[in-house]
């Protein structure tokens, strides 16, 4: 640009300018099938004849030929923008587009995120305090009979075994939780279940596709520890 304002009618400018053009009208060629008016907008200002069949191929041919698209001392029109800014139209219809493709978006954006279920109910620290949670390994784990939900757990607390039924069935295979640490809400009032006895709850995570998960104390922790 210095060099273009310093000598405008340097070689080198003269050459560059050449060069541009001729590129410039290639584009028009190519550009024809994936934005045709805007291609036919640029032949216009370029001063050429609009594309007919077989025209690419003849540019192709000719720049084969090492010979110009556009030839020496083609006078080209005014220039003159190609493509106006959104908010220099007239019309809002670009706008409109581009504020429904960022609402679908947004819409598939909100869909893809996690749906949690809502907080319950503010509790105060003594209701929290009447929790007695314990951490514990499960040492033994069996189906039980015509129930396809609940599995029958023999939970270690280090200073008793207790039994719990839990309704883990559809996760996890008896076998595969023998020795897993939990956590267990351990003064929650005995029930039976199916005519067991289950003495405690087993705390589990709930994914966004309904996994459950087991929450389990940190490495190093012994069974019985009070969780404070």
């Amino acid at each position: 640009w210095k060099l273009f304002k310093a000598e405008p009618d340097s070689p080198k400018i003269k050459e560059c300018m050449y060069v541009s053009l001729q590129i410039t009208a290639l584009l028009s060629a190519l550009s024809a099938p994936f934005i045709p008016f805007t291609s036919a907008k640029l032949r216009t200002i370029l001063q050429l004849d609009p594309l007919e069949n077989g025209e690419l191929q003849k540019v192709l041919d000719q720049l084969d030929a090492h010979k110009s698209i556009l030839p020496g001392g083609h006078q080209i029109g005014q220039p003159e923008l190609l493509f106006a800014k959104i908010h220099d139209r007239k019309d809002s219809s670009r706008l409109d587009i581009i504020n429904r493709q960022k609402a679908k978006l947004e819409s598939i954006l909100e869909e893809e995120q996690p749906k949690h279920v809502p907080l319950k109910e503010t509790i105060q620290y003594d209701d929290f305090a009447k929790l007695d949670l314990r951490t514990g390994t499960i040492i033994e784990a069996e189906k039980m009979p015509k129930a396809d939900k609940l599995l029958k757990l023999t939970v270690d607390l280090g200073f008793e075994k207790r039994t719990v039924v839990s309704g883990i069935a559809q996760h996890y295979e008896a076998a595969d939780i023998i020795g897993q640490k939990v956590l267990l809400l351990a003064n929650l009032a005995a029930r039976k279940l199916r005519g067991v006895p289950s003495q405690g709850m087993i705390l589990m995570a709930e994914d966004a596709d309904g996994k459950l998960h087991f929450v389990a104390p940190a490495e190093g922790s012994g069974n019985g520890d009070q969780i404070s």
